[in-house]
This record gives C-alpha cells, sequence and structure tokens, in this order.
C-alpha cells in the first residue's frame, strides 16, 4: 500500500496531530466517487452521484467484497 492509504502514514500523522484522517476518492470524469466515515473501516461509494462498477480479470462484475479493477461509465 502507498500514499495517503498507507496504514503507517495515517498513524504516525494522527499519533502527531491527534486527528483522524479521512479520505476521499475523486476523478476529473466523476467528482465526489467515494469517502471514507469516522469508522475508517472502507470506502462508502456516492452511489447517488456516479455508477461504480467493480471487475474482475475477465472483465466480468466481480464478486461482493472481492478486488477488481474500478470502471466509472460516463454517460
Amino acid at each position: 500500500m502507498c500514499g495517503w492509504n498507507d496504514p503507517g502514514r495515517k498513524s504516525l500523522i494522527e499519533d502527531h496531530f491527534g486527528i483522524p484522517v479521512l479520505s476521499q476518492y475523486n476523478a476529473m470524469e466523476s467528482f465526489k466517487i467515494g469517502f471514507t466515515c469516522e469508522e475508517r473501516d472502507g470506502f462508502h461509494i456516492h452511489d447517488d452521484l456516479c455508477h461504480v462498477k467493480i471487475i474482475d480479470e475477465q472483465g466480468k462484475k466481480a464478486a461482493e467484497g472481492a478486488k477488481g479493477e474500478i470502471v466509472i461509465p460516463t454517460l
């Protein structure tokens, strides 16, 4: 894991400044894709603002909870 989602960096910032680190997932093509809440146990998807699909290596919808590629259709 790298970037601001790295647990080591999160705890360094949280320990040093005493505040929780929250994340947002955005893109130029579709603003406000997802965000973390106070529980910080994964991302919530703004499904009312954009349609997000997770696909597997074969290009089919990934199973619930499985890792895959994020696809955002632009209609």
